[in-house]
This record gives structure tokens, C-alpha cells and sequence, in this order.
């Protein structure tokens, strides 16, 4: 049997080290030995007890990465549960066309904004079903897997163009985005601090 015994933050100031701060997990095991995972990656050395860090040494470190996330607004270790996405809903509207090849996008919209077909997000290309178009040719934008008469029959589908063959369809997409840099930030500080309040 074993078991971690503490697991301490720290920092390497290596220049080329993206993140800079680590951590590392000691163990201690049934036949009385001990071990330390420098980097928590799964590589263990034997060490004595005489390296197994304090409990005031392993509370220290931690108010040291405390300290270090409330100065910088970053969380290397990805220590703070705090919100890095958002909720979004958005609004969009579009015209359909009837074709041989089936129901064609001809415009589409966000809100009072047109979107250029050529730079529709991925994410509203699934909703509609829409292949990807390829990114060095330019091609009309069909609706797969249904022709024009399934296509108008679907309930967020207005026909109000039928003589010509064109319907509106509008619909809405929530949707997650990353939060600000600045807004995570701040939560980040706010978490930090609360930590060396409480310790």
C-alpha cells in the first residue's frame, strides 16, 4: 500500500518553462520508504524521511503559489475552480433557396449583422447541416440530408417566398465562449486571496 503524504508547488525559473510552476507529490509506502514525484508525471524517487517536507513547509509553498497567482492573474497549476467560459445565445436568420441540388443558403444573418457565407461559423454550419466548405474554393452552401419539401415542412421554417422558391428560417444557438483575460483574471485574484485569508 502507499500513499501521498503531501504534494508541494513550486517554481523552476527556468526561462524556456512555459508554465513555471510545478508540483510535486511525496509518498510514503508500507515497508517504511519514501518517495518523491518531482513533477507529478508518474516518476518516482526514492528519497529519506528527511526530505518529506513539513506540514508548515507544504502550507508555506501553497501561500507562495497564492501569492504568485494574486500578483500575475494566472493559475499555472489550475489550482482556483474558477469560470473560464461564458454563456451566449445567439440569434440568426436565413434565407433558403429552393434548388435542383436542394435547399441552398443564400443568406444568413446575426442579429441585423450579415454574415458572409464564406466565413460562417463551424458551429452554425452543423446546426444547419451545412458541409464545410473548402477554404480555397468557393461553392454554394446546400442543406444535406433533406430535400426542399421536408425542408419547409420543419417548424422553424417560414415559407414566405414559396412562388419563388425561398423560405426564412430563424433560430437561436447557446453556446459557450472563453471569458476576457482580464474578467478570468480577477477571479483568479479574488480566489488567491480568499486562500491566504483562510490559511
Amino acid at each position: 500500500m502507499s500513499d501521498i503524504v503531501s504534494t508541494v508547488p513550486w517554481c523552476c525559473g527556468e526561462r524556456n518553462c512555459p508554465s513555471q510552476w510545478h508540483k510535486s507529490t511525496y509518498w510514503c509506502y508500507d515497508d517504511g520508504t519514501y518517495s518523491c514525484d518531482r513533477y507529478t508525471y508518474g516518476y518516482h524517487e526514492n528519497v529519506q524521511q528527511a526530505d518529506m517536507p513539513s506540514p508548515e513547509e507544504e502550507v508555506n509553498a501553497w501561500k507562495g503559489y497564492a501569492c504568485y497567482v494574486l500578483e500575475t492573474g494566472t493559475d499555472p497549476l489550475y489550482e482556483y475552480n474558477v469560470k473560464h467560459t461564458r454563456s451566449v445565445k445567439e440569434s440568426y436568420y436565413a434565407q433558403v433557396k429552393r434548388s435542383i441540388a436542394g435547399p441552398r443558403l443564400v443568406l444568413l444573418r446575426r442579429g441585423r449583422i450579415e454574415v458572409p457565407l464564406d466565413e460562417i461559423p463551424q458551429h452554425v454550419l452543423d446546426w444547419l447541416n451545412i458541409p464545410s466548405p473548402s477554404p480555397t474554393a468557393s461553392r454554394p452552401l446546400f442543406l444535406m440530408g433533406m430535400d426542399w419539401s421536408h425542408f419547409i415542412e420543419c417548424p422553424e421554417v417560414h415559407v414566405w417566398k414559396n412562388d419563388n422558391g425561398i423560405a426564412a428560417v430563424r433560430f437561436s444557438l447557446n453556446r459557450k465562449i472563453p471569458r476576457s483575460p482580464a474578467a478570468v483574471a480577477t477571479d483568479l485574484r479574488k480566489a488567491a486571496q480568499r486562500h491566504l485569508s483562510t490559511n
